[in-house]
């Protein structure tokens, strides 16, 4: 749920000043603005699928700076009742194809954005007292 929570993404993005929307709530469709020192972001979730496997989101994301038009998958899988693994891609949805060097740095910035968030996940799993039944 941390993932979906586009507002909350300024505590585990590195770089991410603030999160602009019009409704505080995140929905199929919903708009949300990410603003960067150098660059803005727009993202609209696209689907969220859970089974007791895991979860995979989905969700549009286009940074005008940079030319970038993606759709993004995360997919967390359920690896115990208390952890998982997290796997993620980019799709390129524009016409034209990415720049080599562009993918290197954007698949970068992903890489350190999910070191962040596990990061970021054990703080509040750490804030969470244990559950009063297993």
């Amino acid at each position: 749920m941390v993932i979906s929570n586009v507002e909350g993404r300024v505590n585990w993005i590195p770089g991410l000043l603030r999160v602009e929307q019009d409704m505080p709530e995140v929905f199929i469709g919903s708009i949300h603005h990410c603003i960067f020192e150098k660059c803005h972001a727009t993202v609209s979730p696209l689907n969220m699928t859970f089974t007791d496997e895991g979860i995979m989101y989905a969700e549009k994301c286009e940074i005008p700076e940079m030319d970038l038009h993606l759709n993004i998958e995360i997919v967390c899988t359920k690896t115990d009742d208390e952890n998982c693994t997290v796997s993620w891609r980019f799709i390129n949805t524009s016409l034209t194809p990415l720049p080599e060097e562009t993918g290197h740095i954007f698949f970068d910035r992903m890489k350190k954005t999910m070191d962040e968030l596990k990061v970021f996940c054990e703080k509040i799993k750490e804030t969470f007292p244990e559950p009063l039944v297993k």
